[in-house]
């Protein structure tokens, strides 16, 4: 989860789309992703995967946003970060389905459809065989 606004990092209200953020706000949200790169280094040396994951996620979750209307060679640039936030989840036994949800969507954007029902296959299987109540009952 990405911190509270403060006057020394605006941040943009929930919901907002990207469009519509100020330029000291865009300024200041992206120009913190080198940061968090430093932070989750540092975690990662220390040996905290707890606090590692959360920094890693806002990091790829900035990253993505960062390339919100880049869609040239985006795979390059954003597939190591999603690959490594379902690493940290598998590590730490816990997170996994939102992570591979996450690089799931990211490989649809890709244009990688079979791995990303393989991710969206793997969120879903404890729940194979399980008694399921349908959407629609009657039509």
């Amino acid at each position: 989860m990405e911190r509270p606004a403060s006057p020394e990092a605006p941040a943009p209200a929930f919901g907002t789309h990207l469009h519509r953020w100020s330029r000291d706000t865009r300024k200041a949200y992206f120009g913190g992703i080198p940061a968090l790169e430093a932070e989750a280094a540092r975690l990662a040396a220390a040996g905290r995967p707890a606090e590692l994951r959360a920094v890693h996620r806002r990091l790829t979750v900035r990253s993505a946003l960062f390339r919100e209307n880049r869609t040239h060679r985006i795979e390059e640039a954003l597939r190591p970060l999603f690959d490594e936030e379902v690493a940290l989840a598998r590590r730490a036994a816990e997170g996994l389905p939102r992570a591979l949800t996450d690089r799931a969507m990211f490989l649809v954007a890709a244009k990688r459809y079979g791995e990303a029902r393989a991710d969206f296959a793997e969120v879903v299987g404890p729940f194979d065989g399980a008694d399921r109540t349908p959407i629609v009952t009657a039509t």
